[in-house]
This record gives C-alpha cells, sequence and structure tokens, in this order.
C-alpha cells in the first residue's frame, strides 16, 4: 500500500517537473493561468498523498484510548507474525475469540493489514525495554 502512495508521489513529482520545465521553455508565455492551475493541482495531490503516507503510521488518540489490554496483546502478537491460532494457543482463548479481537483491531485502528497492525503496535503500544 506504501509503496503505491509512494510510486504515486513519485509519478505526480515527475510531471510537475515536466511542467515546470515546458513552462520554462515557453518563457513568460507558458505561465498562464490555466497552466498555474494545472500546476497548483498536482502540488496539492502529491501533499495530500504525502499526509496519507504518514497517517498510515499513526494511530489517532481516540483510538489508542479505546483500544483494551486484550487488543493490545493481541496486537502484540501479530507484531511478532503469530497466526490467528497460535495467538489462542497462546492467551488460551478460541480462534474465534482471536478473530474478533483482531476484527477490533482493524475497526479500532483503520489498519489495512497485519503488517500495518505490527507498525502500529510497535510505535504506539510497545513496551519500552
Amino acid at each position: 500500500m506504501v509503496d503505491a502512495y509512494k510510486k504515486r508521489v513519485n509519478d505526480l513529482k515527475e510531471i510537475a517537473i515536466g511542467m515546470l520545465g515546458y513552462l520554462d521553455s515557453m518563457g513568460d508565455n507558458g505561465y498562464t493561468p490555466d497552466a498555474l492551475k494545472e500546476l497548483d493541482n498536482y502540488s496539492r495531490q502529491i501533499t495530500q498523498n504525502i499526509r496519507d503516507i504518514a497517517s498510515m503510521f499513526t494511530l489517532r488518540p481516540e483510538f489508542s484510548e479505546t483500544m483494551t489490554k486484550r487488543e493490545i496483546e493481541v496486537m502484540g502478537y501479530v507484531a511478532q507474525g503469530l497466526s490467528n491460532k497460535q495467538i489462542g494457543k497462546e492467551m488460551i482463548i478460541s480462534d474465534n475469540t482471536v478473530k474478533n479481537y483482531v476484527r477490533k483491531i482493524y475497526l479500532k485502528t483503520d489498519a489495512l493489514s497485519r503488517a500495518h497492525i505490527a507498525v502500529l503496535y510497535e510505535r504506539h503500544f510497545r513496551p519500552n525495554l
């Protein structure tokens, strides 16, 4: 997912750089209001894509405050790469209970994958050793 955003940002940057080069080659005649609007549009898209990437790794405060101890514990096991079945054995709970915890974690964190859950855990909940 992050790679897709990075590619999009790079593509937009290349287009903007190309537009600037073209406008420069046209001299003062190239900097028309329409061309400047288009360039501004690409700049805004680049900025938004960068914000989207950054938000993927930041847990909103309201989510971190509503996470239960058990959900954080499950996140820790997910961060270790354990499967739901392995997590269930570690926590002495059923696979279905683990699935419910993981589902709630996805909902509360807006995580896109187990890897994303692991990153959020490492950044926000991992005990300082």
